[in-house]
């Protein structure tokens, strides 16, 4: 037989936490009818019974304002542990557990905010995606409204970058290589075909890393207006993007002032965005004069993309 650590008063000691409760929406329809979704669950809690009342009230009501879009991400999550904790999935074929009914929350009293429980991640999986771009994680409503937090998603870009660093989670393996044994013989006592691969690790890795370093990230215009000049941005990829500053024969000609542009959602037209530029009598008549430089919001490498002319109506873009 197994023994499974549940969400008790057990778990919050083990983890040094305050008391508190945990809570997820429940599933217990959706396998039902699929169409009884995120929106029209009910909230199961936990150890309710040993916590007061009034806690019990404000994270439920907290969570509600979440779901109905009164309070954001980053007021209601401790974004910094949510996030650490969605990039860590990503890296173990894990993100099972970011799905909407699969997802349980610890609500600390003391800061007001809820945390992951890392549950049911289903780990070892080659992931061919991060879970925003994945089919079946785009059209789950919570993450939806999750990755629409730039707060949230500058922080869960930050850590995918960290924890994908191979040096890092070299070393993170040698760290752990003697009780990854002992926990693996535990396994084999039951389970004698269970077989431990850590090459899944480094296909997540390298998948991660191909969405922080695309072949191309956006597209980049200008437009000749008299004396005016209008640049026109659209994002070719999911994770969003903070601008920087327009570079001319190298030298700094406009700042965007940390302007984000939102990603862009898999097989939706590009959406661009003007920029109107008063650079005078600036000539541009040479396309590899003109720069812009760029982030992928939380990222630390910055990023330089030509920016070309644009040599038809561009009033078909914003069509």
């Amino acid at each position: 037989y197994a023994i499974e650590e549940h969400f008790t008063k057990e778990l919050l000691e083990r983890n040094s936490r305050n008391d508190g409760f945990f809570v997820r929406f429940s599933d217990e329809f959706y396998w039902q009818n699929e169409n009884y979704s995120f929106y029209e669950s009910d909230m199961k809690i936990y150890n309710e019974k040993k916590i007061s009342k009034e806690i019990v009230s404000n994270g439920v009501s907290r969570l509600e304002q979440f779901r109905r879009g009164i309070l954001t991400a980053s007021e209601v999550f401790d974004i910094n542990k949510l996030a650490k904790w969605h990039s860590i999935s990503a890296v173990l074929g894990a993100q099972h557990s970011l799905l909407w009914f699969n997802s349980v929350f610890y609500f600390n009293p003391n800061s007001n905010l809820f945390e992951p429980v890392c549950y049911d991640g289903n780990a070892g999986k080659a992931e061919d995606n991060l879970a925003l771009n994945n089919y079946k994680y785009k059209h789950d409503p919570y993450l939806n409204i999750l990755f629409s937090d730039l707060t949230y998603m500058e922080k869960y870009v930050n850590y995918l970058e960290f924890y994908s660093d191979k040096i890092y989670f070299e070393n993170f393996l040698k760290t752990v290589s003697n009780e990854l044994e002992i926990k693996i013989k535990e396994i084999h006592s039951d389970h004698l075909y269970f077989t431990y691969d850590s090459e899944v690790f480094n296909n997540n890795i390298n998948m991660i890393k191909k969405q922080l370093k695309p072949l191309k990230a956006l597209n980049s215009y200008y437009i000749k207006e008299n004396d005016n000049t209008k640049i026109l941005l659209g994002s070719l990829i999911s994770l969003p993007t903070l601008l920087d500053k327009l570079l001319f024969q190298n030298n700094s000609i406009y700042d965007f002032e940390n302007e984000v542009l939102k990603g862009k959602k898999d097989h939706n037209k590009i959406e661009y965005k003007a920029f109107d530029l008063p650079l005078g009598t600036i000539k541009l008549s040479k396309k590899e004069n003109l720069f812009l430089t760029f982030q992928i919001l939380g990222c630390s490498k910055l990023c330089t993309t030509k920016v070309v002319k644009y040599n038809s109506d561009y009033s078909v873009l914003f069509n």
